[in-house]
């Protein structure tokens, strides 16, 4: 959990959580303060609770008085907020020291022809059914999809020299890779979830289109093996430029 009060140029933060979040959370939102700042944009006085796990939030919280920000000893309403996050600056528990860095390595892992043409995922097969679905759709079809499941990891980068085509599936939350995958320029099949991020909402400025940006994939999987034959074989040079579509929107709007 997060605490934030900002009044008069002041901003008082305090707060906890697994790993980063919370300390880079409050990184982020110093910096879009002081990004309002040097742009003379007035920012009012706001007082506010922020849930910094992967669940979104469903109706009232209550949280003790923080005792040294004004106004938070009452019951918070939770609702969706946009909020700066901290995985733009670095996801260590996912080997991600930095952000921009990797944006850079990922980009020149994917302006080099794969290791394999299939679209292929790595990681626990544990935090959600459909991860578990993967695994087997891709255990008998071997030459379309690949779900690496050894007992050495394979980072992200390494996935991106090896795959023509990624796979993002959900897990418990959204997705924190999904920006960083755009940026390499591989075609994407994005396995569709409840929790969303502001960059799929098509409401918001500069957010990604399915069918343009990646390809949509429902939830039970029906169609995976179809949809990334089209983007290995018959639709390859469509796939490619799609992709390429998705890595310039990464560049201008998932970039810090």
């Amino acid at each position: 959990v997060l605490w934030l009060d900002y009044s008069a140029d002041l901003l008082c933060i305090i707060g906890n959580s697994h790993g980063q979040r919370a300390e880079l959370t409050a990184v982020m939102l110093e910096l879009a303060l002081d990004s309002a700042y040097h742009d003379a944009r007035p920012v009012p006085a706001f007082a506010l609770v922020f849930n910094l796990n992967d669940h979104s939030c469903v109706g009232d919280l209550a949280y003790a008085r923080c005792p040294t920000c004004r106004g938070l000893g009452r019951q918070v309403r939770c609702a969706p907020l946009l909020v700066p996050d901290y995985t733009f600056l670095s996801w260590r528990y996912s080997g991600i020291d930095s952000y921009s860095a990797s944006a850079v390595g990922f980009a020149s892992a994917g302006a080099v022809p794969a290791e394999k043409r299939v679209c292929g995922w790595a990681g626990s097969v544990n935090s959600h059914k459909s991860r578990k679905i993967f695994s087997r759709v891709a255990a008998v079809n071997p030459i379309t999809l690949e779900s690496w499941q050894r007992r050495v990891a394979i980072g992200q980068r390494a996935q991106i020299s090896r795959w023509a085509c990624l796979v993002d599936l959900p897990a418990i939350g959204y997705s924190g890779r999904l920006p960083l995958l755009l940026h390499s320029g591989r075609p994407l099949l994005f396995v569709e979830r409840r929790m969303e991020s502001w960059y799929l909402d098509t409401r918001q400025r500069g957010a990604l289109a399915a069918w343009d940006h990646y390809v949509p994939v429902e939830p039970a999987l029906t169609g995976i093996v179809e949809s990334a034959t089209r983007i290995l074989t018959t639709n390859a040079s469509q796939a490619v430029a799609m992709a390429g579509r998705a890595r310039a929107l990464a560049r201008r709007t998932l970039s810090l």
